[in-house]
């Protein structure tokens, strides 16, 4: 599974958050801004459509602690 987080060069903007995001699908048609996706939270399962450009995956080191953690807490540890 791959994670994703907003760039850092977003945090300017009103819509940003530093939440994690698995890729639910893209919509092949371009816009002027780029690919529209839609990403679900890791966290609240809550999806959301967001561009394409603007998510960066995460490391595998980072991704791989991310889902323990989740793990274990979904788990009550």
């Amino acid at each position: 599974m791959i994670l994703y987080r907003m760039k850092q060069s977003c945090s300017t903007q009103p819509w940003f958050d530093k939440e994690v995001y698995t890729l639910v699908s893209i919509d092949d048609h371009i816009t002027p801004f780029g690919k529209d996706a839609v990403w679900k939270n890791l966290l609240t399962d809550v999806k959301k459509s967001l561009f394409l450009d603007i998510m960066k995956p995460i490391s595998d080191l980072e991704s791989i602690t991310i889902i323990r953690e989740l793990r274990l807490e979904q788990l009550g540890i």
